[in-house]
């Protein structure tokens, strides 16, 4: 089962969603500018979470990505100005460019300690950002490849980070 491209885009006194675990894939851009979007539950049977998907949801405030999901495409979240915090659970190994851009209130994010790829400005225009938490283990994963200076890239013009 599956929600299609675009299907709820634009719906714009959505409040919440709850996706089933019977839900295997959501459509690019399905949720975007879904503007009074405030809560996502229950994403566990979603894999990746595709392009777009919810991009300009103004109200989100907290995003938790569940252990099933390996993959956030490109633009997922672009875009939604209220989002304070994400925190990204083991299971997800790659995150694409623009993924979190322009989420100007995105003040902590946690990365998983299995996250094999984050794209170029995955996190781009998050001016606010002051603490990322990055588990034990994944600094030396990313020191023992050369690639932790080239991780630091991957948060451009977050201005704010501190940690």
């Amino acid at each position: 089962k599956s929600i299609a491209d675009y299907a709820f885009q634009g719906c714009r006194n959505m409040k919440s969603i709850r996706i089933p675990e019977s839900i295997l894939t959501s459509g690019e851009s399905a949720f975007d500018s879904c503007h009074s979007l405030d809560a996502v539950l229950h994403l566990s049977g979603v894999k990746v979470i595709e392009k777009n998907v919810f991009a300009d949801c103004m109200q989100l405030k907290k995003v938790v990505i569940g252990s099933g999901i390996t993959k956030i495409c490109s633009g997922a979240f672009c875009a939604c100005v209220s989002l304070k915090e994400i925190v990204i659970s083991e299971g997800v190994r790659e995150i694409d460019s623009w993924a979190f851009g322009r989420c100007d209130s995105l003040e902590r994010i946690t990365l998983p300690s299995g996250l094999e790829t984050i794209a170029p400005d995955a996190f781009k225009d998050c001016n606010r950002v002051v603490q990322v938490n990055i588990p034990s283990g994944t600094s030396e994963y990313y020191a023992k490849f050369d690639a932790l200076k080239k991780f630091r890239w991957r948060f451009v013009e977050c201005d704010t980070l501190s940690k």
